[in-house]
C-alpha cells in the first residue's frame, strides 16, 4: 500500500494508504488497514473510471466529511446498494506518483 494522504478523526490523524482489490479496483486503508477501510468493494456494481466505492455508514460515518476535505475525493452523488445501506461513489484523484 502507498501512503496518499491523512486524515484527522476523532483529534487522531491516520494515514491514508492506496491498495488493490483482488478484482483490481482501488482500495483505501486507514493506517495500513490497522483502522478499516473507507472504501467497499462491491464486483457486480459498475464503477466509472477514477471512481471507490466509499463506506459511509456505521463506524465510517465519522470519516466522510474529514476524508472528503482532504480534496482526494469528491462525491459524485451517485450511490450503489449494498446491503440495507448505499455505497457513495466518489471520484478519486490521487497525488503524483500513486495513480497506478
Amino acid at each position: 500500500m502507498k501512503k496518499i494522504g491523512t486524515v484527522k478523526v476523532l483529534g487522531r490523524f491516520l494515514s491514508l494508504d492506496q491498495g488493490r482489490y483482488e478484482n483490481g479496483r482501488i482500495a483505501i486503508a486507514l493506517d495500513q488497514g490497522m483502522f478499516g477501510k473507507l472504501t467497499v468493494n462491491i464486483p457486480e456494481a459498475p464503477l466509472p473510471i477514477g471512481c471507490i466505492l466509499v463506506k459511509t455508514w456505521a463506524e465510517n460515518a465519522q470519516l466522510r466529511e474529514p476524508a472528503l476535505a482532504t480534496g482526494l475525493f469528491e462525491d459524485t452523488g451517485e450511490r450503489v446498494p449494498c446491503g440495507f445501506c448505499q455505497a457513495e461513489v466518489w471520484r478519486y484523484t490521487p497525488p503524483e506518483g500513486n495513480k497506478k
